[in-house]
């Protein structure tokens, strides 16, 4: 009985270290050049519907990082240069010039 509760004492204090460690270490990390294309992909999919940005990708993991921007609410320009098949262009302004600061969607959606 005392090695269980050894056990399950020390597994907790464990994975509070390693949740700091994750935390604190994605706050210091930079994008990949490919994160921000996959993330505004997953969003579109999310928000619009349509699956035709960054298609040569499966849609899944782009959209299940996608998902806390569902409560951060960044906005999706739309307009001159904003085409289904130009996801390049798209991550830039999407990150940079959105209400919503580009470390925090990066930090939501899991990419620092």
């Amino acid at each position: 009985m005392l090695s269980s509760r050894w056990f399950w004492a020390s597994t907790a204090v464990l994975l509070a270290f390693m949740g700091v460690a994750e935390v604190s270490s994605a706050r210091l990390e930079n994008q990949t050049p490919d994160e921000g294309v996959h993330l505004v992909a997953g969003y579109w999919i999310l928000r619009e519907g349509r699956f035709s940005l960054n298609a040569e990708n499966p849609p899944f993991a782009k959209t299940l990082s996608a998902i806390p921007l569902l409560w951060l609410n960044p906005e999706l320009p739309h307009g001159e240069g904003w085409r289904d098949d130009n996801n390049v262009t798209i991550a830039g302004p999407f990150l940079y010039r959105n209400r919503v600061s580009a470390d925090r969607i990066l930090f939501w959606a899991g990419c620092r």
